[in-house]
């Protein structure tokens, strides 16, 4: 299921999209979307990432699942409160 969540949430699909279609498909409900988020981001948290991430703050891979798409803004954060590079950053 987290795998299947995964392939689509790569796809631009919608964790509640997903989970109306497998509701349809087998005519039975699923957990609340919010608890199956959850439990698909702990997943995440737990499986060994392997990806080609840079970030002008954190460096190179740093160990973060970036997630911004997949849900629609996990956080509301205004770019104005990101730190900005160092200057010695190349």
């Amino acid at each position: 299921m987290c795998l299947y969540l995964r392939h689509n949430l790569q796809n631009n699909v919608a964790v509640s999209k997903v989970i109306n279609s497998l509701e349809g498909l087998r005519g039975k409900p699923f957990p609340s979307r919010n608890a199956i988020l959850h439990a698909y981001c702990h997943f995440e948290a737990m499986t060994d990432q392997t990806y080609e991430y840079s970030c002008v703050s954190c460096g190179y891979h740093p160990h973060t699942v970036v997630m911004d798409l997949h849900r629609k803004g996990v956080f509301n954060l205004p770019v104005s409160e990101v730190a900005a590079a160092s200057s010695t950053f190349n």
